[in-house]
């Protein structure tokens, strides 16, 4: 199983790792361990979700935008 999860580190610091569990298996094949792999991905992680802030940002800045255009071309025909 691969997971990424986030853990407080110390001083109750956010920190996300991408972890895999492997377990390992007795000689009847039933799990008697299991052994962790983990990395530390929190600047990956944070990175990530800076960018769809950004792009949720954008995306709102376009569309009040489109909605600008329309008003005017509204409002210019209402003159006309």
């Amino acid at each position: 199983m691969t997971a990424e999860l986030k853990r407080l580190g110390k001083g109750g610091k956010e920190v996300w790792i991408q972890a895999s569990y492997n377990p390992i298996l007795d000689l009847n094949g039933k799990p008697c361990k299991v052994v962790k792999y983990s990395v530390d991905v929190t600047e990956r992680v944070l990175i990530d979700l800076a960018l769809k802030q950004t792009q949720t940002e954008l995306t709102r800045s376009k569309e009040a935008a489109e909605l600008a255009n329309i008003a005017k071309r509204v409002e210019v025909e209402a003159v006309v």
